[in-house]
């Protein structure tokens, strides 16, 4: 250990003895060479320099010594005009001497460092710089003796702004150094730089970087000329390794640089690239080997310009959020940027997605107002492909498709494109479809088992043998569809479909339901941007219970609107003609107009199928026969398909051939209200008529129903059956409120013999009939004798009795009652006044069944009962 301490005390003893030389030297020396190089720079420098200190060291450059200034500021020099702004400013600078100079009092400059500057050289438009900052130098001055071998930049920063040209760089400097012979005017220098950061700006062109480059070369400055020559350069930027070669000719504003490495990383030079050209491939990590040669630069008066030649091989670009890859690329071709337009040119590219090959051909001329021409054949699996193109309108995707596509078009702003630049791009090719699945949430569409060839021509598709699933139906389609390019790539734009289709089945219930929550209601509605014109036919639509099958018609959807002039299909044994339209509103409410024919069908059928019309009182199991009606209806359903029940509008005009009623409970309860009745019961036969209420067969039965404001309208109609013949009218309300009006012909339900105290009482045959109201509710009927009614019939039938008297009369006697007899002169014919009496029968049914015999007149025909219930008016025999 011992000699381990020696060394240490030599070491210690040679610091000490270099401070006290040191401190000497400095002693002896600083006040001389400060003073020279005062003087020196004095006679140099055309304008004074503010200098905060100067100090001189023999160690703080050691093996040099050096004069510092410290917080030196410089500012501009131009020939002409006004120096109010810097030149440059740093913290301090070292000239550097040879020790052993300084010892023989020889001081020759050899070394120049420059630590935390801020350096400006600018020229102004008339080219001139701001730089010259030292005088023209006369034979016989004391100047400065410099054999410079260095100058070093540390941590400083640097501008050049030639405004004649319209060019500035600003670099940040980590480490800069220039070796060589500094004196001549043609320098030879050896140049290693390390830059932090770098921008340069033109009137067309901006790039920056953040990313470290650091720079070795030699170049060749010739003051007199003006130029400089970079050659045998290497660059290292960020990762990205090249060789270079360069001119500048800052006198004739001339610039030229060539660059070109081999086996460079992609992932490296996209980091590199402006962002006007990264942007669009953000959300994507690429790989490859690429080989590049740059040419960027201008020449005199010219504007700046770059292109860069790339070929790349066995590369690799993944989609990050989804992480889908298409892998072995390889592609080649390059990239201009001149008068602040950026191109992008890809003569050929090929690779392999998802297990399949593909190739193509990329041109994007201009990238801010873009000229884009492109080439793509190949086959893709779309459930990578769509996420991959990041395409947010299709969701769901599978299936796989094979493309040969060819889009040429222009657009001037990519972000807002116009639908005239779309109108104008020329898009051909075709796609073939092969299983393929997906939803289109933008038209509410979701398709499986996607087959069929689009044929692209510009904006329009042509349709080839298309089959799909839609919603558990077999479609197959064939047409056009227009304006498609418009509708993919634009806001606010109309689809046009003319094809011809066939569905194999429609299940409207699937169709009104959502998938995705099993039971819940789907809102439906006809997007206003769609039109579809389609001749259609469709095996069979289910909903529910009902079933319609051979199903054909033209529709039109147009405006929010389904419209069809010639809809038909067959249902419950017969068929509908109808002309429909359906009308979808902007808060998802739908309005249905139909007018239509259905001729023979099973009316017993089309109950069941329409679940009786959602009531119980006459169903499928009571109602039979063929019917035959026309028909106009209007309705409106809300966005969720619930029916509107107050804006029911119907208006039919029915014939029902040979019909049946069977076991209907409110007509069987007739019998037993006239059961109740003393008085009817005495003459009714009460239980044959609920007998024969309870099947009612008739031949034809017709009426105009009307259905508005929830209430069911039946005008006064007549039931000729094979039980009893039966004249109704009357309301039915959707709350199940009734209000019926009916009345028999009595000799239909007379018993047919009645033994009573006055004799046998028989029907006269002259059709006398019993008058009844049905109110209350369909499930619990009340019952009563309707006296208007038959006051109403007797009056109609009697005025109608005397118009076929006054006929037959005037037949008979002619001119006696009211007609001309020949030969009287005009105006001379007797008027004589028949007073018929309108009474003829005051027979009057009061209380109680049997009869008080002081009351029968008999004086007149007429009987007087008094019963329990005035079932008979005094004016009137019907009941």
């Amino acid at each position: 250990m011992r000699w381990i301490k020696k060394i240490v005390f030599v070491l210690l003893v040679l610091a000490g003895l270099l401070a006290i030389l040191a401190s000497l030297g400095q002693y002896y020396f600083e006040n001389e060479v400060k003073q020279y190089v005062k003087t020196s720079l004095n006679n140099v420098l055309a304008a004074p320099i503010d200098v905060n200190e100067i100090n001189f060291s023999l160690l703080q450059k050691f093996p040099n010594a050096s004069v510092s200034f410290e917080e030196v500021l410089a500012w501009d020099a131009f020939p002409s005009g006004k120096n109010e702004d810097t030149l440059f400013y740093a913290d301090r600078i070292f000239l550097e001497f040879n020790l052993f100079d300084i010892l023989n009092k020889n001081y020759v400059l050899r070394e120049i460092e420059i630590v935390k500057a801020d350096i400006r050289l600018k020229w102004n438009k008339a080219g001139e710089p701001n730089y010259i900052i030292w005088k023209e130098q006369e034979e016989g001055d004391k100047k400065l003796n410099m054999s410079l071998e260095k100058v070093k930049i540390k941590d400083s920063k640097l501008l050049i702004d030639h405004m004649k040209s319209a060019f500035i760089s600003s670099y940040n400097i980590g480490d800069l150094s220039l070796a060589g012979n500094l004196q001549d005017k043609v320098l030879n220098l050896y140049c290693k730089a390390k830059l932090n950061a770098f921008k340069h700006i033109t009137d067309d062109f901006s790039y920056g970087s953040t990313r470290e480059l650091a720079l070795e070369t030699n170049f060749l400055l010739d003051l007199d000329a003006k130029s400089i020559g970079l050659t045998n350069a290497l660059i290292d930027w960020n990762g990205v390794k090249s060789n270079a070669t360069g001119a500048i000719n800052y006198g004739n504003d001339e610039y030229h640089f060539d660059f070109d490495g081999k086996d460079q990383s992609l992932g490296d030079i996209i980091g590199l690239l402006p962002p006007a050209i990264t942007s669009s491939v953000e959300e994507y990590s690429l790989s490859s080997k690429v080989d590049f040669i740059v040419e960027t630069g201008n020449k005199q008066q010219d504007d700046w310009k770059s292109i860069i030649e790339f070929k790349g091989r066995d590369g690799k670009m993944t989609h990050i959020p989804s992480t889908v890859s298409a892998k072995e690329l390889n592609y080649s071709g390059k990239i201009s940027i001149y008068k602040g337009n950026t191109s992008i040119n890809l003569d050929a590219f090929s690779g392999v997605f998802s297990g399949g090959k593909f190739n193509g051909k990329l041109s994007i001329v201009n990238l801010e107002h873009p000229r884009i021409n492109a080439e793509l054949k190949g086959s893709f699996e779309l459930a990578e492909l769509i996420p991959f193109i990041k395409n947010d309108a299709i969701t769901n995707p599978s299936g796989s498709l094979i493309a040969d596509l060819q889009f040429n078009g222009s657009f001037y702003d990519p972000k807002n494109i116009q639908k005239k630049e779309i109108e104008k791009a020329i898009t051909t090719g075709s796609i073939d479809l092969d299983q393929i699945a997906f939803n289109l949430d933008k038209l509410n569409l979701e398709l499986r088992e996607l087959s069929g060839r689009f044929i692209l021509n510009d904006n329009d598709a042509a349709v080839e043998n298309l089959s799909a699933k839609w919603k558990g139906s077999q479609v197959e389609l064939s047409g056009t569809i227009r304006n498609l390019m418009p509708f993919i790539l634009l806001e606010d734009q109309r689809l046009s479909i003319s094809a011809i289709g066939s569905f194999d089945q429609i299940d409207l219930e699937n169709l009104l339901t959502s998938s995705e929550k099993e039971g819940q209601q789907e809102s439906f509605e006809i997007p206003s941007y769609l039109r579809v014109e389609i001749d259609a036919t469709i095996g069979e639509i289910r909903y529910k219970k009902f079933l319609a099958s051979d199903i054909k018609g033209h529709f039109i959807i147009q405006n929010s609107k389904l419209l069809s002039d010639n809809f038909q299909f067959a249902t419950a044994g017969g068929r509908v003609n109808s002309y429909l339209m359906l009308t979808s509103s902007s808060g998802g409410d739908l309005s249905l107009e139909v007018q239509g024919r259905l001729e023979n069908m099973a009316i017993n059928t089309l109950f069941y199928e329409f679940e009786n019309m959602g009531q119980s009182i006459i169903t499928d199991q009571n109602i039979s026969g063929l019917l035959n009606a026309d028909v106009m209806f209007k309705g409106t359903w809300d966005k969720t398909l619930e029916l509107d029940l107050s804006s029911i509008k119907v208006l039919a005009d029915v014939k029902v051939d040979n019909g049946q009623l069977k076991d209907l409970k409110s007509l069987e309860q007739i019998g037993d209200y006239l059961r109740e009745n003393a008085i009817a019961s005495a003459f009714v036969d009460t239980k044959g008529l609920s007998k024969k209420l309870k099947n009612i067969r008739f031949d034809q039965l017709q009426n105009q129903i009307e259905i508005k404001n929830k209430v069911i309208y039946i005008p006064e109609m007549q039931i000729l059956s094979d039980a009893v013949d039966i004249n109704l009218s009357g309301k039915h309300g959707f709350n199940n409120s009734i209000d019926y009006a009916m009345n028999f012909r009595l000799r239909e339900i007379m018993k047919q013999v009645k033994e009573t105290e006055f004799g046998i009482i028989e029907d006269d045959g002259l059709g006398s009939r019993i008058f009844l109201k049905m109110t209350g509710t369909a499930t619990n009927p009340i019952f009563a004798l309707d006296k208007q009614a038959k006051k109403e019939y007797k009056k109609e039938a009697w005025s109608e009795e005397k118009k076929n008297i006054n006929t037959l009369l005037k037949e008979e006697f002619g001119g006696l009652f009211g007609g001309e007899k020949e030969g009287k002169n005009e105006g001379e014919a007797k008027k004589y006044t028949i007073e018929w009496d309108e009474d003829p029968d005051s027979t009057e049914i009061g209380k109680g069944i049997n009869a008080d015999s002081s009351k029968i007149d008999k004086k007149g025909k007429t009987l007087i009962f008094q019963t329990d219930e005035d079932i008979r008016d005094s004016d009137d025999d019907d009941y």
